[in-house]
């Protein structure tokens, strides 16, 4: 092809109708842009969730606000896209290979990202679990459901049996779950018939979200995830051609397998089913139907009983409306809906910072239809589908508040993020198919916010400096929130041999809660820090509000020994045992004193 020719197919026209709607994305693309820019200049609580250019280095946060704007150039959008759609053509003749090719890339680049501070969520107690006897772990993850305990727990804890660590036991079962999640996504963007720099394009905004740093070393709702991608591969090929039924069938089931939140689906997925059955004639489709239904039906009323029983035993009493820990979290001294109104934005911004600029494509413009409106003949629309998953997994988002706050427990969202992010990613490749010419932009963009919200996840000190952020901007968190930031963050330095940091930290957990086990932690920071007095009188004050612990009176013996009282340090090692004993510590101490032996000062 010449030059001549060359320029006069990219002045060509976009089909009509597509203007409009590619008029309402770029407009959201600089919106998105614009408040990612303008959170970095304000520490403010109310935009935590648009912030991650804050977090890092000027330098480095400078820079990626600067690969942001490239595709917003005229003169470098026409590169970016070339260089989109030849990886797009080559992905698109590879086919399903393409998508196994890509799954097994991410999977590799995952098992190599480690998150080394391990803030979000149960990740902690998770990789500890993995070092407790199976019959004391499996009665601690006795809420949880099938797949994530197989997932989760048993296959890592296999692998810790035969000689690999916890630690890299747990990445490698995640990256490898974040692979199955990168080829069923992929396989739902080419069901969409996205094709070239559209496919590619809509890859980046899909796999640049916040969804994959969820996987490396923590993989909660990982299984979920796959789940929900699988089921929409399943809905849209099902739209299209009339198959899809097991894509649809099997995603569905790993919903309800790996956490409560996936019966949140059925709604979608039975009106799925239903608008099947009608959309084609005949008893042998009116069959295959019937047995999806039927295999999605039998584990849903296997699980149902255990659901129930989760919701109302705990989640009522903690994590919805009126439970003691939503309102315990809820009390930070601002009206309740704009706080979680803001909360359930910024949470759907960390984990799919496009979201905008897909609700932006599905706004019909003037009344008529949108412009992602969906590539070829539909059998029957999704949108009545869409709508009902969306609807009910905002529950998660608008209804409930996770013990650890959102800014730190943001992995209760994916579920809903997740969907979002799969209906933006498939709405974008629908338009882009018929006008490229936001391709760029959005494809800059979600590489700058990919790679901030990964420096996140596993740059340890911006991670921590994005802790601190939190912690200390306005509006405040709830003093029950800041408490146990404070305590992970203190035990952690302790851990880590930085006890005068340790006890700084415990010392504001305990100004926002004073609770037993936080002066029994500081007078642990305390005594290794050598500060005996002040140790003394952090684990006096813990022996007296929890009366019953036997753990303040052995650090109290370990004070006495340390200033060379015998006598009192064997009172307080009797004092502990009386309380709990089934302490060892104080078992083996007063054996070695009561026989004479020379204990080593600590």
């Amino acid at each position: 092809m010449s030059p001549s020719r060359h320029k006069a197919r990219e002045r060509t026209p976009a089909p009509r109708g597509a203007g409009p709607g590619s008029q309402l994305v770029w407009v959201a693309l600089l919106l998105t842009l614009a408040g990612r820019v303008a959170s970095a200049f304000a520490a403010s609580n109310w935009l935590w969730g648009w912030d991650t250019f804050r977090i890092w280095p000027l330098p480095a946060g400078a820079a990626l606000v600067v690969v942001a704007a490239l595709g917003f150039s005229p003169g470098l959008s026409r590169p970016i896209q070339r260089l989109l759609a030849a990886a797009g053509r080559v992905w698109e003749r590879a086919g399903p290979l393409g998508d196994l090719a890509l799954g097994l890339a991410v999977t590799l680049v995952l098992s190599a990202l480690h998150d080394d501070l391990r803030f979000t969520g149960d990740a902690s107690v998770r990789l500890g679990l993995l070092g407790l006897p199976r019959d004391q772990a499996v009665r601690l993850l006795q809420r949880t459901f099938p797949l994530d305990q197989l997932v989760n727990f048993e296959i890592p804890r296999l692998l810790s049996l035969n000689g690999v660590a916890p630690r890299a036991a747990l990445q490698w079962t995640g990256a490898l779950v974040g692979g199955l999640f990168v080829v069923a996504g992929g396989g739902l963007l080419r069901s969409t018939g996205a094709r070239g720099a559209a496919l590619a394009a809509s890859a980046l905004v899909l796999f640049g979200s916040g969804l994959l740093p969820h996987f490396p070393g923590y993989d909660k709702f990982g299984p979920l995830m796959v789940g929900l991608a699988l089921a929409a591969r399943g809905a849209v090929t099902l739209s299209r051609s009339g198959r899809g039924l097991t894509p649809l069938a099997l995603g569905a089931g790993i919903c309800l397998a790996s956490h409560r939140s996936g019966f949140l689906i059925l709604p979608a997925v039975a009106w799925t089913l239903f608008a099947a059955g009608r959309s084609r004639a005949g008893a042998r489709n009116r069959l295959r139907v019937a047995l999806a239904s039927a295999a999605i039906a039998v584990p849903g009323a296997l699980l149902l009983p255990h659901v129930v029983q989760r919701v109302l035993s705990f989640d009522l009493q903690v994590h919805l409306p009126g439970g003691a820990v939503a309102a315990s979290r809820l009390d930070t001294g601002v009206a309740v809906l704009p706080l979680v109104l803001s909360d359930g934005l910024n949470v759907l911004s960390v984990l799919v910072p496009l979201w905008l600029v897909g609700a932006a494509a599905a706004w019909p413009p003037r009344g008529g239809e949108p412009a992602a409106r969906p590539v070829g003949r539909r059998l029957f629309p999704l949108a009545p589908a869409v709508w009902l998953a969306l609807g009910a997994l905002a529950i998660l988002v608008f209804g409930v508040q996770p013990g650890g706050g959102w800014p730190r427990d943001w992995d209760v969202a994916l579920p809903t993020a997740t969907a979002i992010a799969l209906v933006t990613a498939s709405l974008l490749a629908a338009l882009w198919s018929r006008d490229a010419r936001t391709i760029a932009p959005a494809a800059t963009l979600a590489v700058a916010t990919c790679v901030a919200l990964w420096g996140v996840a596993i740059g340890e000190r911006i991670g921590l400096r994005r802790a601190q952020a939190v912690l200390e901007a306005r509006p405040a968190l709830s003093s029950a929130v800041r408490a146990s930031a404070y305590d992970f963050l203190g035990m952690r330095a302790l851990t880590r041999g930085r006890s005068a940091e340790a006890a700084v930290l415990l010392e504001r957990a305990i100004a926002c809660a004073p609770n037993p086990r936080f002066f029994h932690e500081l007078g642990l920071a305390l005594l290794a820090s050598g500060q005996l007095e002040r140790a003394r009188s952090a684990f006096t004050r813990a022996a007296v509000l929890s009366p019953a612990n036997g753990d303040p009176w052995y650090g109290l013996a370990r004070i006495e020994l340390a200033g060379g009282d015998a006598l009192a340090a064997r009172a307080c090692l009797d004092s502990a045992i009386l309380r709990n004993p089934a302490l060892a510590e104080a078992r083996v101490l007063r054996d070695q004193l009561a026989a004479g032996a020379r204990t080593p000062q600590r």
